[in-house]
């Protein structure tokens, strides 16, 4: 108060120059607030736009792998969710759209894509015209709200996953024109009760109908089924290799008919109950992930004559501490015993000539290897995790072998190659080398 008197009211020095800036800055602010408020007016425009357009949108670019064409809404009055594409000649996708209840597919289109409608939850009918010819895989995976679904006379396949995982789904109409049903097909349909496949159907994949636990009654070819290993059978003789179409899920003990000379691909996966199979000797190869993911299995006797066995045929077996691996093997595919952490003892087909990768990834329980001299590669991490390991006699004919073949062994303290032993892996890769062969 004295300094204000002192200048006749004004302020003391060095005051004038702050609150001159404190004006300026609150008159600049206040020219800029009808900026803000306009800019906010903009973008509240702009997103209530969205909002009421946002299936009305150009399509993204041609490489999405979701949605490849436009898609517009068909007004059935509010809140209806019924969709048809705007251009019959560029049908394309909705996956895991939470708002569509409902898709009208126009006369026209002729295939519908890979994933269009994948995960829509909420989809309860589609209309699908006659113009269709081609339903890709997974087109309606995960549509749990659809209750029934007639497919057009003009398909000839139901590909791999094409209604999985469609737990509502009560009624399915194939109609003649079907000659093929994939992979998983209608894997996870707990609602279907009873199924009618056509007589024209010449060949059915693995697990078509893995986890449909409702259904009790197949008809094929004239025949009724109420017995899974029944259908089962006569399909694999149909296929001319051994699959599970229906109850895997289900099966303890399984015998695959005598004259296969295959187990197909995926063929018992996921069988988490399976305690024991029996192998007729007229089987000579078993495929991709035959037996993947069957915990239940302890012990398997694979026949003489088989002379190939496929990536991953039992991965994930975790309980599986005996199998034979027949003379007539020359490779062990990349994670075959992956996770087979019970195995406790494995021996090599004098023929063998590779280990691929991870092929025994995480068997923890082997102690000791011999590795015969036929065997020229061991790939990446072929008995990586394999903690438990103490001793390894090595393929004095090695040419490839990759540094990682052995990582996280932590007791591998032994390892026998050309007559010397090692008790450094370091080492051992070093006289590999040496020898003329690659340690990469």
């Amino acid at each position: 108060m004295e300094e204000e008197n002192k200048n006749n009211g004004k302020p003391a020095d060095g005051q004038i120059g702050q609150e001159e800036s404190v004006q300026g800055s609150y008159r600049a602010e206040s020219k800029r607030r009808p900026l803000y408020l306009i800019a906010a007016l903009l973008t509240v425009c702009f997103l209530g736009y969205l909002a009421a357009n946002r299936f009305t949108a150009a399509p993204p670019p041609a490489n999405s792998p979701q949605i490849n064409a436009e898609v517009t809404k068909q007004e059935h009055g509010a809140g209806s969710g019924a969709f048809i594409a705007a251009d019959a000649e560029k049908w394309a996708a909705y996956n895991n759209n939470q708002e569509i209840t409902e898709a009208i597919i126009p006369d026209g289109v002729a295939s519908i894509g890979h994933e269009a409608f994948s995960g829509c939850v909420n989809l309860k009918s589609v209309q699908i015209p006659d113009s269709v010819v081609n339903i890709e895989d997974y087109a309606f995976s995960g549509c749990s709200g659809l209750e029934s679904i007639k497919i057009p006379d003009k398909v000839t396949s139901i590909k791999e996953c094409t209604f999985s995982d469609c737990k509502n789904l009560k009624e399915i109409i194939i109609p003649d024109s079907v000659t093929h049903i994939g992979d998983s097909a209608f894997r996870n349909c707990p609602a279907l009760t009873e199924i009618v496949i056509p007589e024209s159907v010449a060949h059915m994949e693995a697990n078509a109908f893995l986890l449909c636990t409702s259904l009790k009654r197949v008809t094929f070819k004239g025949k009724v089924y109420t017995d899974c290993n029944e259908l089962n059978n006569d399909v694999s003789k149909l296929n001319g290799e051994f699959v599970t179409v229906w109850g895997g899920e289900n099966i303890t003990d399984a015998v695959i008919p005598d004259g296969m000379t295959a187990i197909g691909a995926v063929a018992l996966f996921n069988s988490t109950k399976l305690k024991s199979v029996v192998i007729p000797d007229s089987v000579t190869s078993i495929y991709n992930s035959a037996f993947k993911d069957c915990p239940g299995l302890r012990s398997i006797k694979l026949p003489e004559g088989v002379t190939f066995i496929d990536k991953r045929t039992f991965e994930n077996c975790s309980n599986l501490n005996s199998v034979n691996i027949p003379e007539g093997v020359s490779a062990i595919k990349e994670f075959t015993f992956f996770n087979c952490c019970s195995l406790k003892s494995i021996e090599f087909p004098k023929k063998l000539t590779s280990i691929g990768e991870s092929a025994f990834f995480n068997c923890y329980s082997l102690k000791k290897l011999s590795i015969p001299d036929s065997v020229t590669h061991i790939g990446t991490s072929a008995f990586g995790c394999c903690s438990g390991l103490q001793e390894v006699v090595m393929s004095n004919k090695i040419t490839s072998i990759s540094k990682n073949a052995f990582d996280f062994c932590f007791d591998l303290k032994k390892i026998t190659y050309k007559e010397k032993t090692y008790s450094s892996l370091e080492d051992f890769y070093k006289d590999v080398q040496a020898n003329g062969a690659a340690a990469e």
